[in-house]
This record gives C-alpha cells, sequence and structure tokens, in this order.
C-alpha cells in the first residue's frame, strides 16, 4: 500500500531492480492501449495462477 501513496502523492522515482517471486505472462496487441497479465508462482516444476 505504501507504494500506491507515494505515487499518488507524487513522491517516487524509478530504480533499478530485478523481477522477482513470480513469473510474468503478459499479453498487448500491438495496437492495443492495454495488456493483459498473468502472474505465476513457480513451485518445483509447476507454476500457480496467482493473480
Amino acid at each position: 500500500m505504501e507504494a500506491f501513496e507515494a505515487m499518488a502523492a507524487d513522491r517516487w522515482e524509478l530504480a533499478g531492480a530485478v523481477w522477482q517471486e513470480t513469473d510474468l505472462l503478459l499479453w498487448k496487441p500491438p495496437t492495443a492501449m492495454f495488456s493483459i497479465n498473468a502472474f505465476y508462482t513457480p513451485d518445483g516444476d509447476r507454476r500457480w495462477l496467482r493473480n
């Protein structure tokens, strides 16, 4: 929640980071102004849909 409050108050800045904890499947048609994202949690040889 802290991140949302910082963005709303315009008190944020970009920082380098490495994606962790989930795998991301992102689908965005070339001309679309939106994307559909599925986040998966790795579990051995399987992945579970997180959100």
